[in-house]
């Protein structure tokens, strides 16, 4: 017998580098599920932000976050957060709110800036060492985020968009982004 042939692993991409400046855009930060998060950061400074029910997700919800994003000077950057893996019961919820924000930010004319990122990549930006237990990074976000804005407790659909906002404002790939629309 001869020894099976091995691959040759792929060289992982290096992320590109965050920028030291904000970028000079208008940044929405959406973390999709039942209860959607969301974040506007305008050139790296946090303008609003806040939740939508499910409720709410399927009404103008998204419209009318997206309007209020537009109301800030240009260029507009839509990120939104996917998820490696969906637990079976919240893959409907999920996957349609995913679909919702991008069907929304697409009829914004947003079709050339809508990044979506795994949780790996814009967590970049928490502290090192952080626990690999779920709940327990939910509820560093939560600190976290509650720090930035002042508060003792944050819900734990807005943390996650305050975060990636946040992220988004300095990060390489929305660079990147920006320059291939351009």
């Amino acid at each position: 017998m001869q020894p099976e042939e091995t691959k040759p692993k792929k060289a992982k991409r290096k992320p590109p580098a965050p920028s030291l400046m904000p970028h000079d855009c208008a940044v929405l930060a959406v973390d999709p599920g039942a209860t959607s998060g969301w974040a506007i950061y305008v050139r790296g400074r946090l303008v609003a932000y806040g939740k939508l029910t499910e409720k709410e997700l399927y009404a103008d919800g998204p419209a009318n976050v997206l309007r209020l994003l537009l109301s800030q000077n240009g260029p507009h950057v839509v990120v939104l957060e996917r998820p490696f893996r969906i637990r079976f019961q919240n893959q409907a919820t999920i996957g349609a709110a995913m679909k919702m924000w991008a069907q929304r930010a697409k009829e914004g004319r947003f079709v050339r800036h809508i990044l979506r990122v795994y949780p790996p990549t814009w967590r970049r930006i928490l502290p090192k060492g952080m626990p690999k237990d779920r709940k327990a990074v939910r509820a560093q976000e939560a600190a976290l985020a509650g720090r930035m804005l002042g508060k003792d407790k944050v819900h734990p659909d807005i943390a996650p968009a305050v975060l990636m906002g946040r992220w988004a404002s300095f990060a390489g790939e929305v660079r990147e982004l920006l320059q291939e629309a351009a």
